[in-house]
Parts: structure tokens; C-alpha cells; sequence
């Protein structure tokens, strides 16, 4: 069904608020939709980029990363283990390649996700300064055993704040364990959080939004 959506015209039926009142197994399914029909509106990560993430950050290896994780935890402050650490810090640098500040700083949303000692969890958020910003939720991370194993950042706006409320505020709806500070977002998928932010983003930026 997924494969049929990318050839779709007219716009997708459920926008993103009521998607989030649909039943935690269908949430996935029709987020999924509604990004694939929005491919043309949301500008993808520029190619070289994203070949360059794609060619070192594979799927075996995050899940390598994953594992090594999973069986801490670790002193506090303590190195992280090898892989995890060279996926969190490669990671790191590809979002900051995609910071939209080249004509002065851009309000970029923004979707992480950090996994350590047994639980995950994904941080939402918005920054003009997005590498700086990445860099501080990662050292806040590291410390406690955790590391960045995956990131989706928006294209550059002139502020992205409510763009924030209203994904926070939709985020509540899907799937996770428990919220943490508003933010921090235990036990939701990565691609959940990553379709949910592009989604978003989409609807609160087209032309007749």
C-alpha cells in the first residue's frame, strides 16, 4: 500500500491532528502515508549528504551501536562504547551539515534520538543554532550512557516555535512509555518521531496553511 501512495495527486486525507487521534496501530501506518505524500513539498537532505550518511551510517551498524548500549550501564562520564560512539558522533556531523544558517540563522525543527542502558528515548526540539544545539543534547547524553544513534532536522524557517507546540502537543498522542520534561519523548520509535516532525513541518508550512 505504502509504494501505491508516492504516485498519489490530491493531498492525503488525514492531516496531522487527526492522525493523532487514531489508534496507536494505524498512527504509523497513516503518518507514513501522509510524509510520502508530502515529498514534494518538504525538501529532502541535499545528495551529497545524504550519500555520505548513507554510506557510513548503516542500518547494521546502528543496530551494532544499539546492542552495545542495551548491556551497559556505565560509570557516569565514562567513554561510550566504540561503535556507539563513532555512529553518535558521525551522526552529529551530518545534522550539522545540514544546519540552514548560510544566509544567517534559520529556525530548523528537529528529531533525535538517543539510545542507552536498557530504554531509548527521542528529543524534539527547534534551534537557529542546530549544530550547537545537537551538541549540547549529546554531551547531556554521553554522560549518562547515552548516545545519539539518529537525527532528522527540518528545512531552515523564520521561527519554528509553534511549529514546536503543535508537534509536542501531537507527540503526546502516539505511542511511548512516559514524557520526561516535556521533551524527551521514552520508548517512541525513531521513524515515528522522524514522520511525525516532517509531518508537521509540511502542514504548518504550506502555502495554504
Amino acid at each position: 500500500m505504502l509504494d501505491e501512495l508516492e504516485d498519489l495527486d490530491v493531498g492525503w486525507p488525514y492531516s496531522v491532528a487527526q492522525i493523532a487521534t487514531l489508534p496507536h496501530d494505524r498512527q504509523a501506518q497513516e503518518l507514513r502515508g501522509a510524509t510520502l505524500n508530502a515529498v514534494a513539498i518538504d525538501p529532502p537532505v541535499p545528495r551529497g549528504l545524504w550519500q555520505m550518511c548513507a554510506k557510513e551510517l548503516t542500518e547494521e551498524l546502528i543496530a551494532q551501536a544499539r546492542k552495545e548500549l542495551v548491556h551497559g550501564p556505565w560509570p557516569e562520564n565514562a567513554p561510550l562504547p566504540p561503535t556507539a560512539d563513532s555512529v553518535s558522533r558521525t551522526t552529529y556531523l551530518c545534522l550539522c551539515d545540514y544546519r540552514a544558517d548560510a544566509d544567517g540563522p534559520r529556525d530548523q525543527l528537529y528529531a533525535l534520538e538517543f539510545q542507552g542502558p536498557r530504554t531509548q528515548y527521542i528529543k524534539f526540539g527547534h534551534s537557529k543554532r542546530l549544530c550547537r544545539r545537537i551538541k549540547l543534547h549529546r554531551d547531556v547524553a554521553k554522560a549518562h550512557g547515552f548516545a545519539l544513534l539518529n537525527g532528522w532536522a527540518s528545512p531552515g524557517v523564520a521561527d519554528a516555535r509553534l511549529m514546536e507546540q503543535s508537534l509536542l502537543r501531537y507527540a503526546r498522542s502516539f505511542e511511548h512509555q512516559h514524557v520526561v520534561a516535556a521533551e524527551r519523548f521514552y520508548g517512541m520509535c525513531f521513524g515515528i518521531a522522524r514522520d511525525l516532525t516532517r509531518a508537521v513541518f509540511t502542514e504548518e508550512t504550506r502555502p495554504d496553511s
